[in-house]
């Protein structure tokens, strides 16, 4: 008897046609529910414009917080409706269109008064023609996350960007505008967040009941 067939059931052998398992990389992307990035907004007050319109940013365009702490008032164009997004690590930016509530939330920010005006989007209160910290961010952040009582392991700024590229995935938007948005050079960062959920999976039956091409 082949040492790969044992009491009738097949063993992963050396040279089986059984697929070995892989490592399921979709546990490891620690991202946010619709209802909790949902949550997350409501948890900022109205008041903070700076802070609504920091992470209504950082969630839209996929922004790592040092890229949206480096963004300036001179990436938006409000008569084409778009930003310039910068990348960091090696990501590839381009040119984007603005959300309309981004750019309602933008408009507002802008309009508000102040002393004094600098080429940041997101200036220091501390440190005059400086942005704002990072660490500033992930703060704020945390505070906003634990007032939306999101999971623990979900208070991270980082988070936002993971829920964008999987809310995009389940949304089934093509992979290369997938690839686009996030800034990623090479497809297999892209692929991480391309899965079948049981969401996706209720889309696709609903598809099926309403195709003609199945029996």
């Amino acid at each position: 008897m082949n040492k790969s067939v044992k009491n009738g059931s097949l063993m992963r052998g050396k040279h089986s046609n059984v697929a070995p398992k892989t490592s399921n990389r979709k546990n490891k992307v620690k991202h946010l529910s619709l209802d909790e990035v949902r949550r997350l907004f409501r948890a900022i007050p109205k008041a903070k414009l700076r802070d609504r319109l920091l992470f209504d940013l950082i969630y839209h365009y996929a922004l790592r917080r040092t890229e949206a702490c480096l963004l300036q008032v001179a990436d938006f164009d409000l008569k084409r409706n778009t930003i310039e997004v910068h990348r960091l690590k090696g990501s590839d930016g381009h040119s984007y269109p603005l959300f309309p509530s981004t750019k309602l939330l933008l408009k507002d920010y802008l309009g508000q008064p102040r002393l004094t005006w600098t080429r940041h989007l997101f200036p220091s209160r501390q440190r005059v023609g400086q942005p704002i910290s990072a660490s500033l961010v992930a703060h704020s952040f945390r505070q906003y996350a634990r007032a939306a009582k999101l999971p623990a392991d979900r208070q991270n700024v980082h988070v936002l960007r993971h829920s964008l590229a999987m809310h995009m995935g389940e949304g089934e938007l093509d992979g290369v505008d997938m690839q686009d948005w996030m800034g990623h050079i090479s497809f297999a960062s892209t692929r991480i967040y391309m899965h079948v959920t049981a969401r996706r999976r209720l889309k696709t039956l609903q598809k099926m009941l309403a195709s003609r091409e199945i029996a």
